[in-house]
């Protein structure tokens, strides 16, 4: 199971990470968007604002860790938890950007994209369920349950519209 999923466990918790930050960009926004293009600015200035304090903690931490300048393999790593931050942040721009284009409305783009995130959230809670070997089943339950806060928003958000 390891062989086929191979994930590596810190760099998934970056993705999650900016997913979780996107997420209450999202619900921050939903009542009062700005136009799709305003949406897609945000959105992307949001994920490179978590990414650049990400890259100076990664960077500083490093330092203070090694005691000595960064190797180019520690700035390897340093890069690699930043796109995994972004790819995490940048997820909800296909719909937004199809909004922008005029093929979906901006609300119902804002709507798709506050569920993928949580089935993004709930999905790598699966993975770690099945990679730390627990059956489907228990798998599925550990996965709703690590994202019940989440989902739990959401719902609650899109019940009564604040």
């Amino acid at each position: 199971m390891r062989d086929i999923y191979n994930l590596n466990g810190h760099r998934v918790s970056k993705i999650i990470y900016g997913t979780i930050i996107i997420l209450v960009v999202i619900l921050a926004i939903e009542d009062h968007p700005p136009s799709p293009f305003g949406t897609i600015i945000t959105i992307l200035f949001s994920g490179l604002g978590v990414a650049l304090a990400e890259l100076y903690s990664d960077f500083i931490g490093a330092r203070i860790k090694n005691q000595s300048s960064l190797t180019w393999e520690d700035r390897k790593h340093i890069t690699q938890n930043v796109s995994a931050v972004m790819i995490g942040a940048l997820l909800p721009l296909p719909l937004i950007i199809l909004a922008w284009m005029g093929v979906i409305n901006l609300a119902f783009a804002i709507l798709l994209d506050k569920w993928l995130l949580v089935i993004v959230l709930i999905f790598y809670g699966f993975i770690a369920a099945r990679l730390s070997g627990h059956n489907n089943l228990w798998s599925m339950a550990f996965a709703f349950a690590v994202s019940a806060i989440g989902i739990l928003v959401v719902m609650l958000k899109s019940a009564f519209g604040h």
